[in-house]
């Protein structure tokens, strides 16, 4: 290593430990900009996904922003407690993400639970890895080996299941089964859960009562597992279809049967078979069951069963069995329909003691085809989950804090990123109708700089302490008035300026002010008929504590009248024309021009950034950013990365990467990774538009939401960070997920290696979603992962622990016998799984299975066969990998 290689990573350790020791402790990760103080409401999606039974707090997922004073970006797990106060699930210190909210039909069941007391939950991230969050010590688990919850037995164990046999590759297409284990939150430990019969498929909606585990054994018949006593009871009941439910006390299984236009609802005793008729619904055509609880049933329909019901909509009704009655549950405060229910099944559920109903709210778009949204409504309307009762309001699931968000349209950011003046849009209008000024974490609302005055407004600049907000807008005062012009509001006075009045009919619609952090605004305008004893394009400075305007010098011709940038009393802007761009800067006291160069190819305006101590110049563009030394007056560095200068000129930032100048190393940065370093990189403003997920965008309207943003600092770690990893195994396969965050300030190749079985480290090369698959060993395997760079730096080294089976399971003994148009197929399998006979005449088309056998003998019968036919048959086995053994193919003749 050469001196000069010696000196940049010294330099780049001194720093990076400077910046350590300045990094503020226990920070929150994100600081929330949209926070509009004139709403109120949850601003997003919210989805109640479970309920704990003892203290009857909440397991919230939602991309509503205003939930909690610690906010993040986009979808987020919270626990809200009885009274709706909601504490944020931070995933971001484990490098995760949350599931998305998506849209209504989008199944959440079997993903996450909360534990019985609210302590904890079980929550399944973006990439389908679960995590254990501990809310006392906010500590977290990284639990493996499973792909669904059931639900806690409990406080820090759980019931888990496993998909096991399938395999759905070629022809063979076996279905498998589902392995229960109980997981300990503690320690991530997994243990096979004893179950008397071998279960095929488990309800994964949640534990019946709170206590039964119900089941479908290999022979299809139901059964309720008591994970108190350990008692197993085979129940009458035969598999529930779509118009069926399981009422939640574990009693009854109601039917809903369709005579005609009436909707005949039924329940049966799930333990004796016994069937009762309730009641004859009329218009009940299109009612199915949703959930139950006791003598409650919960239907989601649009039929107009109540004579309130005058427009088209979904709504919620409640039958109760004990008075013999029918109900519309889903009303509004005022007692009129709701309208808004969600047309999806399996969204709606009771309380844990039966009280309420716990069903979701949707918009418009799917209760009619071109649905027009009511006044003061969003097209998009928030699908939120709300608790009723019959003859109750709708209670929200959680209260806000501070203003709301997801209705951005335009903004603007500070030079250093501090303050964002934004466009508030209210329900139903495609601008925005009032300026917002977010300043200070501390606040726990933006402040309102415009709303009716001026009638149009368009932010322009804010200062870095929020006290000055800038705006071009549209007055209609008549007269020489009546144009565009710029306004200030200063927050300290709370005084809104007109400070282009001397303008005859303003200065246009394409000026933009610009700020610096001493109280002064430079813009340019065409002064020509406009300001008295002027003409041309002149550059003005304005004092906007008193509003007074200086012109301070002619620029000539301009592509475009807007100022860049402003920094250190001096001021950038474009001249020339659109065919020769350049860019100069000028002092914007004296007017003398200190510097000035040909504008990059697709000059970023808002990028443009001029340095504080007055000696650099960035300009970023298509081929990245240029820093220009203005005394000098040559070009001192160019990075491939387009961005925003610091006005430090210490980093260079966009929404994915930031550059350290000093090396040129390129740190990557999201709101996943923006905890797993200290918050001591710049500062980024980040905006993320919410709403729902559409399968078919051509017949969906346009998302008429806004978006919400929030600011948090590019992280940088000591030494490599992993994430995101996870090991899975199909057949012979393995499948390694892994990213890792490189480390420090200093340029160095980052990579993952593995390791099996205490072999030697390989390098791993991933596909772009950080997958990469190896070949298998057989058996128990430990695989092991870290995270290195070219500096010798290493991760923590994660372990994982998986079973390989490279070995096709052996059909032998095949045995076919014939008894008339019956056929017995007798074989012998040396594994456990599925067995599968494939027949036919011509082809195998047919085909017979009984799902997870033990090895050894089995059998197969197959009926109602022709007569006097010659058929050819196959026998397919799978084991618990997945993997797929045949037998060659033979036939048999039947008799008379």
């Amino acid at each position: 290593m050469n001196h000069s290689q010696i000196g940049t990573r010294v330099f780049a350790a001194l720093a990076l430990a400077t910046a350590f020791a300045s990094a503020p402790a226990q920070a929150p990760t994100f600081s929330r900009i949209t926070m509009d103080p004139t709403i109120t409401t949850p601003t997003g999606d919210l989805f109640c996904v479970d309920i704990a039974r003892v203290t009857g707090y909440s397991l919230v997922l939602s991309n509503a922003g205003n939930l909690s004073r610690d906010s993040g970006v986009g979808s987020q797990y919270y626990f809200v407690s009885p009274d709706g106060a909601a504490e944020r699930i931070p995933l971001e210190k484990v490098g995760a993400l949350a599931r998305t909210v998506g849209r209504p039909g989008l199944l959440q069941e079997g993903l996450s639970r909360i534990s019985p007391r609210g302590s904890g939950a079980i929550v399944r991230t973006s990439d389908n890895l679960h995590y254990y969050y501990q809310r006392e010590g906010k500590q977290f688990t990284k639990l493996e080996g499973f792909s669904r919850v059931i639900g806690f037995t409990s406080e820090t164990k759980a019931l888990v299941t496993r998909d096991a046999g399938s395999d759905f590759s070629g022809t063979t297409n076996l279905s498998g089964w589902q392995e229960v284990f109980e997981v300990d939150t503690a320690t991530g430990r997994l243990t096979p859960y004893a179950l008397p019969f071998t279960p095929a498929g488990v309800s994964e909606r949640r534990l019946v009562a709170d206590r039964w585990l119900y089941y479908t054994d290999t022979e299809n018949r139901q059964h309720f597992f008591d994970v108190v006593t350990k008692k197993d009871t085979t129940l009458a009941a035969t598999g529930l279809t779509f118009n069926q439910t399981l009422d939640q006390t574990g009693t009854w299984v109601y039917t809903v049967e369709h005579e005609g236009t009436e909707g005949v609802l039924k329940r049966m005793d799930i333990r004796t078979g016994v069937t009762t008729t309730i009641q004859r619904i009329p218009r009940g055509s299109s009612l199915y069951p949703d959930s139950a609880y006791g003598d409650k049933i919960a239907f989601v329909t649009s039929d107009d069963l109540d004579p309130s019901e005058t427009t088209f909509g979904f709504d919620v009704y409640e039958f109760n069995v004990a008075t013999n009655t029918l109900s519309l549950l889903s009303r509004k405060a005022d007692g009129k329909p709701s309208d808004n229910a969600t047309p999806y099944f399996g969204l709606t559920y009771y309380t844990p003691d039966g009280g309420q109903l716990v069903y979701q709210t949707a918009f418009g778009l799917y209760q009619q085809g071109n649905y027009t949204p009511r006044p003061g409504e969003w097209g998009f309307t928030f699908r939120q989950s709300v608790r009723q009762s019959v003859g109750g309001t709708p209670q929200a699931i959680a209260t806000t804090v501070g203003g709301g968000g997801a209705n951005a349209r335009n903004s603007i950011t500070s030079r250093n990123s501090t303050s964002v003046l934004y466009g508030a849009a209210n329900p139903g209008i495609e601008g925005w109708a009032r300026l917002v000024v977010r300043d200070s974490a501390a606040r726990s609302d933006g402040r309102i700089v415009s709303d009716s005055d001026p009638y149009a407004h368009t932010p322009c600049d804010v200062s870095d302490d929020g006290r000055f907000a800038v705006y071009l807008g549209y007055s209609e005062t008549g007269g020489t008035d009546q144009g565009y012009h710029l306004f200030v509001y200063d927050s300290q006075t709370s005084t809104r300026r007109r400070v282009t009045d001397a303008f005859t009919n303003g200065i246009g619609s394409r000026a933009r002010g610009k700020v610096d952090q001493e109280g002064h605004m430079w813009f340019i305008a065409d002064t020509t008929g406009k300001y008295a004893g002027l003409s041309g394009n002149w550059l003005f400075r304005c004092d906007m504590a008193t509003g007074a305007l200086t012109p301070v010098r002619e620029v000539g011709a301009v592509p475009t009248v807007a100022v860049y940038a402003v920094g250190g009393g001096r001021v950038a802007y474009p001249v020339g024309t659109t065919g020769a761009p350049f860019v100069a800067v000028t002092d914007g006291f004296t007017g003398q021009e200190r510097f000035r160069v040909p504008s990059v190819s697709n000059v970023v305006p808002g990028w443009t950034v001029l340095t504080t101590d007055r000696k650099t110049l960035a300009l970023a563009g298509s081929t990245g950013t240029t820093l220009y030394d203005i005394p000098a007056g040559t070009v001192r560095q160019t990075f491939s990365v387009a961005g925003k200068l610091t006005p430090s000129g210490y980093w260079v930032v966009n929404n994915d990467e930031a550059v350290y100048v000093a090396t040129g190393a390129v740190l990557s940065h999201s709101p996943r990774t923006a905890a797993l370093g200290a918050p001591v990189g710049p500062a980024v403003v980040y905006g993320e538009l919410s709403g729902p997920f559409e399968s078919n965008p051509t017949t969906a309207p346009p998302n008429d939401r806004g978006a919400d943003f929030v600011r948090y600092r590019v992280p940088v770690a000591t030494s490599p960070v992993l994430y995101g990893t996870g090991v899975t195994v199909n057949r012979a396969r393995l499948r390694i997920n892994a990213f890792v965050l490189p480390a420090g300030l200093e340029t160095a190749e980052t990579w993952v290696e593995a390791r099996l079985n205490g072999g030697a480290w390989e390098r791993l090369t991933f596909s772009s979603s950080g997958l990469v698959t190896v070949p298998s060993p057989d058996g128990p395997t430990t695989v092991e992962l870290r995270g290195r760079d070219a500096l010798g730096r290493t991760t923590e080294i994660e372990t994982f622990a998986v079973d390989g089976d490279t070995v096709i399971p052996i059909v032998s003994d095949v045995a076919v016998r014939v008894a008339g148009t019956t056929a017995t197929i007798r074989f012998s399998a040396n594994e456990e799984g599925t067995s599968r006979v494939r027949y036919g005449i011509d082809n195998l088309s047919l085909e017979r299975k009984i799902l997870r056998q033990s090895q050894g003998a089995r059998e197969i019968v197959l009926t109602n066969l022709q007569a006097n036919k010659t058929y050819r048959l196959i026998v397919d086995i799978s084991d618990r990998a997945g993997n797929v053994g045949q037998s060659q193919e033979m036939t048999f003749t039947t008799g008379a």
